[in-house]
């Protein structure tokens, strides 16, 4: 029972203690159909990411989370004043193309007037995949080289969120046998987890003469698996730095190569992560802000459909109607999107790998919460199951889903089973 599972996942349940790990606010759009101006989403609509920069947090629906507390709202950080980015890629060559400023992208006192270099860049970029960002640094200096979006050869990578332990991180990289100078120029927790990423993404390509970052300038795709692996292996590695150092990391990380997109939305620890959204329709209009139907449930998974999708850090519309489309990704949640094959577009499982003292325990937490969930009477039985399954797989790469056990227990799944997976590996 290896590899994806497309599906939600209640292991090592996550989350965010708001402050210095909520450091950044972020938006993207990609379509397969036309491209995009980046100023429908960085200052057009009613919560554009300019506005983000200084207002307060508008995070519908954060209350359906698992760890929620009405404190984490009033402790969201509010103002993102240490810099902007905004990356996409030229509609002849599908190069990246990047314009940063360490300057405030909207100043941060009222009449809270936009930056002109800012305004500027997006009104002067338009693509099929196009990412903005505002940042509050939490480590790093407010300098150009420290503002996402960073370039990793064909790849834009911004975060949001932030690993505490700076010092731990610079040692995984030379553990890691990244090359910090060959793929990073600032300073940022940020950068050097996007050169982990791609130090795992070169590595997996196979060429074991060239370094990382010359494997990676001689690509101009990768596929979404490729994409997916590598951010599966960076988060299984920051998960295991966050456990050892015994200091929560918050990972909503998003990496395009231009034609293809994968987000995250992480925290190694017991809360929720800061927040991520997304809406996918095929007639948005910020000016309007009308949106089309979001998802089409298939089995565990969330297939996406439509043209263009949208993910940000908050919702880009405080519009009652437009609302109803923007959708909280869960927390532990990966969302791939295809510009060139919407059918393969979906969410999935991030795994990461618990301490393996956790394990038992782990298992027993989620069939216990299985139980409640669906009115299972039976308990044992599922348990005795589940333990097969558990006692026959390696613990190194362990993952089931309960779809697979349920049948076998003499039980019929009902109802949503989103939090029904157990990962390892």
């Amino acid at each position: 029972m290896k590899g994806l599972l497309a599906g939600l996942v209640a292991l090592g349940v996550l989350g965010m203690q708001y402050g210095m790990c909520d450091a950044c606010r972020w938006a993207l759009a990609a379509s397969h159909a036309a491209p995009i101006r980046a100023e429908m989403i960085a200052t057009e609509t009613s919560h554009a990411l300019a506005t983000q920069a200084w207002d307060e947090p508008h995070l519908p629906k954060v209350a359906e989370g698992k760890f929620y507390t009405a404190k984490e709202i009033f402790d969201n950080q509010w103002k993102h004043v240490d810099g902007w980015g905004v990356g996409a890629y030229d509609p002849e060559t599908l190069k990246p193309r990047r314009y940063r400023s360490s300057d405030a992208a909207v100043n941060d006192t009222a009449p809270h007037e936009v930056d002109a270099a800012f305004l500027a860049s997006v009104r002067n970029t338009t693509s099929q995949m196009v990412m903005t960002h505002v940042r509050a640094s939490s480590a790093g200096e407010p300098e150009e080289s420290n503002s996402h979006p960073f370039v990793f050869g064909q790849l834009l990578w911004m975060h949001h969120g932030g690993c505490p332990d700076h010092d731990a991180l610079q040692d995984v990289l030379k553990e890691e046998g990244v090359e910090k100078d060959e793929h990073a120029d600032g300073v940022t927790d940020s950068e050097y987890i996007g050169a982990l990423f791609a130090h795992y993404l070169a590595d997996d390509l196979g060429d074991a003469d060239a370094s990382a970052a010359q494997t990676l300038a001689e690509r101009t795709e990768f596929s979404l698996d490729e994409l997916r692996n590598a951010l599966y292996k960076t988060v299984q590695r920051i998960q295991k730095l966050s456990d050892e150092a015994d200091a929560p990391s918050s990972l909503n990380f998003a990496v395009s190569d231009g034609r293809h997109l994968v987000a995250t939305r992480y925290r190694t620890s017991d809360e929720d992560p800061p927040t991520l959204y997304y809406s996918l329709g095929s007639d948005w209009d910020p000016a309007l802000e009308q949106f089309s139907k979001v998802s089409m449930p298939v089995g565990d998974a969330h297939v996406l459909r439509g043209e263009t999708l949208l993910v940000a850090s908050e919702p880009l519309s405080k519009n009652e109607d437009a609302m109803r489309t923007w959708q909280p990704l869960i927390k532990d949640q990966m969302l791939s999107y295809d510009l060139e094959d919407v059918s393969s577009s979906s969410t999935q499982v991030v795994q990461a790998t618990p301490a393996p003292s956790a394990l038992e325990g782990l298992l027993d937490e989620v069939i216990e919460e299985l139980a409640e969930m669906h009115n299972i009477e039976n308990v044992d039985e599922l348990r005795r199951v589940a333990t097969i399954f558990f006692e026959s797989a390696d613990k190194e790469d362990f993952i089931f889903n309960f779809d697979d056990i349920w049948p076998l227990a003499g039980y019929t799944l009902k109802g949503n089973a989103k939090r029904a997976v157990v990962g390892v590996g």
